[in-house]
């Protein structure tokens, strides 16, 4: 039996890992960051970043307590962020998207 036969077919493997490794328990998410563009200034600022995933998952967002992201959207849709873990998230399907939103601060942290 050669190793192919004992793998199956490239589409069997790659469920296997997408199941296993992709949601869940949650423990482990296939969601990768682009480089992330901030524009602030002394009333505010903005950011841009790109994520793809390959299956639904929670994803980080710049900003915390004293900075807490606001008009985030994805792909140009409105989305509500939510505190997990003691941070700014969001909930996006598989796929590639592109954030965006602001902040505003009375001054710049």
């Amino acid at each position: 039996m050669t190793r192919a036969d004992r793998l199956g077919s490239t589409h069997d493997c790659t469920a296997f890992v997408q199941q296993r490794h992709c949601g869940g328990d949650g423990a482990r998410v296939c969601a990768w960051p682009g480089r992330l563009a901030l524009a602030l200034d002394a009333a505010g600022g903005r950011f841009e970043q790109t994520w793809a995933l390959k299956a639904e998952a929670w994803v980080p967002l710049p900003g915390g307590a004293g900075a807490w992201p606001q008009a985030v959207e994805a792909d140009g849709e409105a989305l509500a962020v939510v505190e997990r873990d003691g941070r700014p998230a969001v909930r996006l399907g598989p796929g590639v998207h592109e954030l965006r939103g602001r902040f505003v601060w009375p001054r710049r942290p």
